[in-house]
C-alpha cells in the first residue's frame, strides 16, 4: 500500500517542446517582449530629444513582423534544429527570450503543483438555542 509520501506524480512537461507549447510560456514571451520594448523607449528617453537607437535584433524582428510568442516559438524550434536562417544576434537574442521563458514556466508550474491545497474554512453554524 503506497502512502501519500511514496507517491510520485509524473512530470509535467517531458520535452522542451510540450514547454514551449504551453500558454504560460507564451505569456512570459510576451512579458519579455514587453520588457524589451520598455527598456528601448527609457533608452531613447535618456538619449534626448530626437535620439536613434542602432538597429539591431530587435528591429530585425520588428522588421519582419516576428515580435510575437508564436513567430518566436516556432523560429526557436528551427534554432534548435539548426535550420533557422536568422543572422546569429537575432539567433542569440530569440534562444535568450525562450530560454528565459521556459525556466519561469517551469517554476511557475513547479510552485502551483507543490503549493499545498487551501481548505475552506467551515461556516459557523448558528446556535439553535435562542438567548432571553
Amino acid at each position: 500500500m503506497k502512502t501519500k509520501a511514496t507517491i510520485e506524480k509524473e512530470p509535467r512537461f517531458t520535452s522542451l517542446v510540450e514547454v514551449l507549447d504551453d500558454a504560460k510560456c507564451s505569456d512570459f514571451i510576451s512579458v519579455q517582449l514587453a520588457r524589451i520594448e520598455t527598456a528601448r523607449v527609457n533608452a531613447i528617453y535618456k538619449a534626448g530629444k530626437g535620439a536613434k537607437l542602432k538597429k539591431g535584433p530587435y528591429d530585425y524582428l520588428l522588421d519582419r513582423g516576428m515580435l510575437h510568442p508564436t513567430a518566436l516559438i516556432e523560429e526557436f524550434k528551427l534554432i534548435d534544429q539548426k535550420k533557422s536562417i536568422l543572422p546569429s544576434s537575432t539567433r542569440s537574442l530569440i534562444t535568450e527570450i525562450c530560454l528565459h521563458s521556459m525556466q519561469e514556466t517551469i517554476t511557475y508550474w513547479q510552485k502551483i503543483d507543490e503549493a499545498p491545497e487551501v481548505k475552506k474554512p467551515r461556516a459557523k453554524k448558528k446556535s439553535t438555542v435562542t438567548k432571553v
